[in-house]
């Protein structure tokens, strides 16, 4: 699922000179979805003139602690519809509860989990969805919203992770 906005940021990574090829990768910090060591390898102008390009897409972005960019556009994932049929186990319990409970608490953090996971494979989507459902069950409890809104992005995150190994 990452693999398109990976895409952009090589695309506006294009033509910056650079001491050696920066890393684009999966970021593991909560709220950001990809991280790059580009300030590390091009010049301080060079790196402004990449993040000028990154938030006129409507990325967003941060410097972390070691140098690196943490990058966001969750909203740009690719979306699927939601499917005829539901994938059994946790992935598919989790996904009925958005069907089933839609609600309007912010997506964000949940489509950012989701497209991480499915970049790991199914077990890993699997293993995501499953703390996704107990904490959505927690929520119904206590009478919250659930992210309604993320149910086109887990319907993909499911597509996603069924092509890849895991």
């Amino acid at each position: 699922m990452l693999t398109g906005l990976r895409s952009a940021a090589a695309e506006w990574m294009r033509g910056i000179p650079v001491s050696r090829p920066p890393v684009i990768r999966r970021c593991d910090r909560e709220g950001w979805l990809l991280a790059t060591d580009l300030p590390l390898t091009a010049s301080p102008d060079d790196a402004a003139r990449f993040l000028a390009r990154a938030e006129a897409a409507g990325w967003r972005w941060r410097t972390a602690e070691n140098g690196w960019l943490l990058l966001d556009a969750w909203e740009q994932l690719p979306v699927a519809p939601r499917p005829d049929v539901l994938p059994a186990g946790e992935t598919g319990a989790a996904l009925s509860l958005l069907i089933r409970h839609p609600g309007s608490a912010d997506p964000a953090e949940t489509v950012r989990q989701a497209a991480k996971a499915a970049e790991r494979g199914a077990a890993e989507l699997a293993r995501c969805c499953g703390a996704l459902h107990r904490q959505w069950a927690e929520c119904l409890r206590r009478h919250e919203e659930l992210p309604g809104a993320a149910l086109p992005w887990l319907s993909r995150a499911c597509t996603a992770a069924n092509h890849r190994k895991g």
